[in-house]
Formats: structure tokens, sequence, C-alpha cells
């Protein structure tokens, strides 16, 4: 009986939730926000990322070209 219940529950709401309008609200009023806010977050640690990573490959070119010019030196 309660099974029957939330199952008709959980139904309503899905085809409420799947109208247009409900969907624009949802939309406009809580994922939009949700996104904005998320990567707001986010922002700093992935340009802090990016510059590391960037370090890391200029400093990797800087030393390989130190070692090949330090073997050719030594022949």
């Amino acid at each position: 009986m309660l099974e029957d219940i939330a199952k008709q529950l959980i139904e309503k709401f899905i085809i409420e939730i799947k109208k247009p309008k409900n969907m624009d609200n949802l939309k406009s009023y809580l994922i939009e926000p949700t996104i904005k806010y998320v990567i707001e977050r986010i922002h700093p640690y992935i340009v802090g990322s990016a510059v590391i990573f960037l370090l890391i490959i200029m400093f990797s070119i800087i030393i390989l070209m130190l070692i090949l010019y330090d073997i050719k030196i030594k022949k």
C-alpha cells in the first residue's frame, strides 16, 4: 500500500517536472546558478593547475636542452 502511494507520488512528480514551465524554472533558478557557483569556486584551481603544468613543461624543456648541451660539450 505504501509502495503504491510512493510510486504514484513519484510519477506525478516526474510528470510535473517534465512540463516546460517547470523545466525552465528549474534551469533558471537551480541548475544555472549552481553551475555558475561551482565554476566560480573551481576557476582559481584550474588556472593554478594550468600554470603549474606549463611551468613543468617549460622546465622539462630547459633541463633537456641543458643535458643535450652538456653532452655536446663533452664530446
